[in-house]
């Protein structure tokens, strides 16, 4: 077996250090299309297998034609019958290489050239998607990394000293074989290791990307009264936190365009300006690790799809002056279980809070309009305020005044309770018994600050009355119970 090289061993690490996006990417295709790909995959596996041994007995047949002597005309006829003139062209032009002992690591300048043409080609291309990685593109797209791999990869094969010699043959016809290839090779060639040089540019290419955005870059557009945030790319000093500056040029930055943080999936946490007046659709859609982010006071509307996939954003406030949330602005925020809202509110859009499966108390004016799919598939109690008078509404119709209670997650039930599971032991880990629970849960009202310590053993303390109302433990597993408020 070839040995490979420890120069082409370090840049096969290297380039798998440098494109695990687009491993990411792969797998997540393979498991979302796992059927129908496997069968593609092992189709072309096997046609590829087949063409290999069919070639190769081809070439196995020949070589021993060549090797045995005593062979007779009629076997000659047979197995030269039996071979593509294509390959028999090209075993004749590395029998006559072998003749003038010209080797493997010699290339004609004219293949050279186009292999390293074609290298600079690709290593340009390859240069604009690892710097694509650095503005967050999604991660589908990184299947076009894979088709400029693969055109790469046909592309230098294509370009060999045999092909060369093979084209110039058939350009050619009337002068002999031998004759063409010596004068092609004579004086036309290079003692160099070609590989090298395109393994310089390969690598060039990759590493290029990494020095510019090395830290992470705001880019700006000018607008009437200031500057948007048009880009930003993330760095890899610094991935999981974001600082928008509230001057630009001397000039403020009152907003964000869309996509501006889009995918990106390793942001936790953002610090806006006070200065920023809009924030555009899909602004931090699928940040999939953001945790915290203060919304500016002078923004308007929640737009569409603004945090979209946000699934570890746990809390959000709106501030006072928003008017519409809308569709899908918080669509599968499955870890969001508070949500201020402002009496400004006048609408909530179709989807903006769905799948957020933590977010089981939302408070709103009783004038906003909520539309009829704004909490599908969540299990949201709205309660409407006006004038401290309280309307309770379950949107899903599950019984009302039951919650759920997440270890130290306050849970606000309406202007006047709050509920939080300071502790919490469950030493049966099943949701179906009851028995074996115990802990805190901590009761904030207007008035005061109660601390219900239950246990649901022998004997039992699962109720606890204040203020008029009464608390009761109905089940609970591992990180969260359900209670009963009535």
């Amino acid at each position: 077996m070839k040995k490979i090289s420890p120069l082409k061993r370090f840049f096969i690490i290297i380039f798998l250090l440098m494109f695990y996006p687009l491993f990411i990417a792969i797998i997540s295709i393979l498991l979302r299309y796992s059927f129908f790909i496997l069968i593609i995959i092992t189709l072309i596996i096997l046609f590829l297998i087949i063409r290999a041994i069919y070639k190769r007995k081809q070439k196995i047949k020949l070589f021993n034609l060549l090797n045995k002597n005593n062979s007779s005309t009629d076997e000659m006829i047979q197995i030269y019958s039996s071979i593509s003139d294509e390959l028999l062209i090209e075993l004749t032009i590395k029998e006559e290489l072998k003749k003038i002992n010209f080797n493997n690591n010699r290339y004609l300048k004219s293949v050279m050239k186009k292999k390293v043409i074609v290298t600079i080609i690709f290593s340009l291309i390859n240069f604009l998607f690892l710097a694509s990685i650095f503005f967050h593109f999604p991660s589908y797209k990184y299947i076009l990394e894979i088709i400029n791999i693969i055109i790469y990869i046909i592309f230098m094969k294509k370009f060999n000293n045999i092909s060369a010699i093979k084209k110039e043959i058939e350009a050619r016809p009337t002068e002999n074989m031998s004759y063409i290839i010596s004068s092609m090779v004579t004086g036309n060639t290079v003692h160099y290791n070609g590989s090298i040089i395109n393994i310089f540019i390969i690598a060039i290419s990759c590493i290029l990307p990494i020095f510019i955005f090395f830290n992470p870059h705001i880019l700006y557009e000018k607008v009437d009264g200031g500057y948007y945030v048009r880009f930003y790319t993330a760095g890899i000093t610094n991935y999981e936190t974001v600082t928008i500056p509230e001057t630009y040029k001397n000039e403020k930055v009152i907003g964000i365009r869309g996509n501006v943080f889009k995918d990106m999936i390793f942001l936790k946490e953002v610090n806006l300006p006070d200065t920023i007046e809009i924030i555009r659709g899909s602004a931090f859609k699928n940040c999939q690790s953001l945790v915290q982010i203060e919304l500016p006071p002078l923004i308007k509307e929640i737009k569409g799809n603004t945090f979209e996939g946000c699934s570890s954003l746990e809390r959000i406030e709106i501030p006072e002056g928003v008017t519409r949330i809308g569709g899908h602005a918080f669509y599968g925020c499955s870890s969001l279980s508070e949500v201020i809202i402002p009496k400004t509110l006048e609408e909530i859009g179709s989807s903006a809070f769905r799948k957020c499966n933590s977010l089981y108390n939302i408070t709103i004016p009783r004038k906003t309009q909520v539309n009829q799919r704004s909490f599908k598939e969540s299990p949201t109690q709205i309660s409407y305020f006006n004038d401290n008078t309280w309307d309770n509404t379950n949107v899903n119709n599950s019984s009302v005044g039951e919650y759920t209670l997440y270890l130290n997650r306050k849970l606000r039930i309406n202007s006047e309770i709050n509920l939080m599971l300071t502790k919490f032991d469950d030493t049966t880990h099943d949701e179906k018994i009851f028995v074996g629970m115990s802990g805190t849960i901590k009761i904030i009202t207007k008035n005061n600050t109660y601390y219900f310590d239950f246990q649901t053993s022998t004997p039992q303390i699962y109720k606890y009355n204040f203020e008029g109302y009464t608390l009761e433990i109905k089940s609970g597993m591992n990180d969260h119970i359900k209670v009963r408020l009535s």
